[in-house]
C-alpha cells in the first residue's frame, strides 16, 4: 500500500506538470514524529481506523467520482488505477481493524470503537481559481461533492461496517423490511 501511494504521488505530479508546462513535484516532507504515538496496537489500530477504514474508503469513493467526471483520458486512467488501489487499501485496513479488534485486548477494542467517533478530516482543499470546465476536464472533485461523497461513503460503508465489527451487527439486506 505504501508503495502504491508514492505511484500515486507520482502519477499526480506527472499530471499537474504536464497541465502546467512545468516541472510540479513534491516540497521536503517533515516526518519528525511521524510515528509518535503509534507503538501498541491499541495506538496502531485507531490510526488504522482514522486513516485506512475511513481515509481510504473515501478516498477511493473521490477517486472513483473523479475517474467518472473527467474528461481527459489520460486522467480517467489513472483515477481508475487509483480509485482500485484506495479500495484495496481500505479493505486492508478493515482486515487489519477486525483482526485486531478480535485478538486485541479491552484497551485495542477501546482504542477501535473511539477512532469512529473521532471527527476526520476528509474534506479536499478548496481549489481557487479552477473554471469548471477545466475541472471537468481533469476531473477535479469540487469540495461540496467531495463532502457529500465523504458522508455517503459513511453511510452506506463505513458506519454498517463498524456496526458488523464492533456490535457484531450483520448489516442488513437491501429490501429486508419490505414485506413488513
Amino acid at each position: 500500500a505504501m508503495g502504491d501511494e508514492v505511484e500515486h504521488a507520482q502519477i499526480c505530479f506527472g499530471l499537474a506538470s504536464s497541465i502546467a508546462e512545468r516541472h510540479i513535484g513534491p516540497g521536503a516532507l517533515a516526518i519528525d514524529g511521524a510515528m509518535e504515538g503509534r507503538r501498541t496496537l491499541a495506538e496502531i489500530a485507531r490510526a488504522a481506523v482514522i486513516e485506512g477504514c475511513i481515509g481510504e474508503t473515501q478516498a477511493a469513493i473521490v477517486a472513483t467520482m473523479a475517474r467518472d467526471v473527467a474528461e481527459c483520458p489520460v486522467v480517467r486512467a489513472a483515477m481508475s488505477k487509483i480509485a482500485r488501489d484506495e479500495l484495496e487499501h481500505a479493505e486492508l485496513a478493515w482486515r487489519f481493524v477486525a483482526w485486531a479488534f478480535a485478538n486485541g485486548d479491552s484497551t485495542v477494542r477501546t482504542a477501535i470503537e473511539a477512532a469512529f467517533g473521532e471527527p476526520c478530516n476528509g474534506c479536499a482543499p478548496e481549489v481557487v481559481g479552477v473554471a469548471p470546465a477545466v475541472a471537468r476536464r481533469f476531473g477535479i472533485v469540487s469540495v461540496a461533492d467531495h463532502r457529500t461523497l465523504s458522508e455517503r461513503a459513511w453511510r452506506e460503508v463505513i458506519a454498517p461496517s463498524r456496526d458488523a465489527l464492533v456490535f457484531d451487527v450483520a448489516p442488513l439486506a437491501a429490501g429486508a423490511f419490505a414485506t413488513c
